[in-house]
């Protein structure tokens, strides 16, 4: 409110103006069947590909390489990798939307 007089802004911004509350809690509950997977995919939060161009910076998707490095590093027997690359291409394809903004 205080930035809002500061700036000089008329009364009825400052009467509208709200003081936005506690920011939004960023956990969120994950199931444990769902937990190997999830923290597989926050390991690789840095391993996307990216298009750079005129329109900017486009991801394309993971890595899959760094998923195989990830899998081996965090010593996931090989036969649970078929479900938890499915997993992750499902938390792949939810992200891309977000991470592109929308588009």
């Amino acid at each position: 409110m205080a930035q809002l007089e500061a700036l000089g802004a008329p009364a009825s911004v400052l009467e509208s103006a709200t003081i936005d509350p506690a920011p939004a809690s960023q956990d969120c509950l994950v199931w444990e069947e769902n937990w190997q997977a999830v923290s597989v995919f926050l390991s690789l939060r840095t391993q996307w590909r990216m298009h750079v161009g005129m329109a900017g910076a486009i991801y394309q998707g993971l890595d899959y390489g760094a998923v195989e490095a990830v899998l081996r590093l965090q010593r996931v027997p090989r036969q649970y990798w078929p479900a938890l690359l499915d997993d992750l291409l499902v938390m792949e394809a939810a992200a891309l939307p977000l991470l592109n903004d929308g588009s």
